[in-house]
């Protein structure tokens, strides 16, 4: 076997040395754009959990004032078919009323994950304090009454429960716009 000279053993470095650096480079940038997508994910998964706890909350806070709802629209059948309503109705809705008042509490959970997800000038933001003025209107017509309870005609009923829903569409199409899922 003859012996390599010294411009095949240079020939040989660099060949290998080039390969070997190459394959390092590649090696980096895909370790690199990997971790980037790591990262992405992890921050997407972050968001996706806050997004399910505020929708959560929501949720929770806007089936209660529905059942508040509800059950002033059950009263104001009574009153609107037999011209009074059942002898329990006082104790019913502040039943109700008082399930309601405890829900605020998502209300408030719901707005702290709207402050880190989307910010305070989002339109979901908005939108549910508009919804939960809207139910303090009718909390206030109802039970601020000086004449007592003050229950509302079957009429204006219906008015509170299409502007509520209005909002409650309102506020969940302006969450799906405000974390990017308008395409999703």
């Amino acid at each position: 076997m003859p012996e390599p000279t010294s411009m095949q053993i240079l020939d040989t470095v660099i060949k290998v040395g080039l390969g070997a650096l190459v394959t390092g480079v590649v090696s980096y940038l895909i370790s690199e754009k990997n971790r980037q997508h790591d990262v992405e994910k992890t921050k997407w998964e972050s968001r996706k959990y806050i997004l399910l706890e505020a929708t959560n909350s929501a949720q929770q806070y806007f089936s209660s004032a529905s059942k508040l709802l509800a059950a002033l629209d059950g009263v104001s059948k009574d009153i609107e078919s037999n011209g009074q309503p059942y002898s329990d109705y006082k104790k019913f809705l502040k039943v109700k009323d008082e399930s309601y008042v405890d829900a605020t509490g998502d209300l408030e959970r719901c707005y702290a994950l709207l402050l880190i997800l989307v910010g305070d000038n989002s339109e979901a933001s908005k939108k549910i304090w508009e919804y939960q003025e809207e139910v303090s209107s009718l909390r206030k017509s109802v039970f601020r009454s000086s004449a007592g309870l003050n229950i509302p005609t079957q009429h204006e009923i219906s008015r509170y429960r299409e502007n509520l829903s209005n909002l409650r569409k309102d506020f969940y199409c302006s969450l799906r716009k405000n974390v990017g899922l308008n395409n999703a």
